[in-house]
């Protein structure tokens, strides 16, 4: 397994951004939620996504099997969120999704940065053991509540 990274600094193509796509079209609806969630449309996955500085794949041969997102918040520009973190069904449990929040993490401090937040819920055990193993401590909840206008 290798993970490189695309993102702005290493000119992603177009056909990069739809590979790690198809990786969120697979994994988002395995996501621990009550009912199961489709991924959302390619420019609003997009726009949340690929917004940060950098986005690696972890690749079985020529073939994405994972992806992992640093995000920035506008409000806190020296600290990162990590965006979604996908393994497709076929390569989990291979230890992929934690290769790739390490590699996350020695991105960020070798790029100055020294905090990083997750978000997490409840019913996804496997990424809450990852980021605990990895030095992660649960804060209080948040609540988060949308309406469509």
């Amino acid at each position: 397994m290798r993970i490189p990274c695309a993102g702005p600094r290493t000119g992603a193509s177009a056909a990069d951004h739809d590979a790690i796509y198809a990786v969120a079209v697979e994994c988002w609806p395995d996501m621990a939620t009550p009912e199961p969630m489709p991924a959302p449309p390619y420019d609003d996955w997009a726009q949340e996504e690929l917004r940060g500085p950098v986005v690696f794949g972890a690749f079985d041969g020529e073939h994405l099997v994972g992806y992992a997102a640093l995000v920035t918040r506008p409000a806190r520009p020296d600290v990162l969120e990590h965006g979604f973190t996908a393994v497709v069904r076929s390569h989990r449990g291979r230890g992929i999704a934690t290769a790739l929040k390490r590699t996350q993490l020695t991105w960020a401090a070798e790029h100055g940065y020294r905090e990083l937040v997750t978000y997490t819920q409840e019913g996804n055990e496997s990424m809450r053991a990852i980021n605990e193993k990895l030095g992660y401590r649960e804060q209080p909840a948040w609540i988060l509540v949308r309406r469509g206008m």
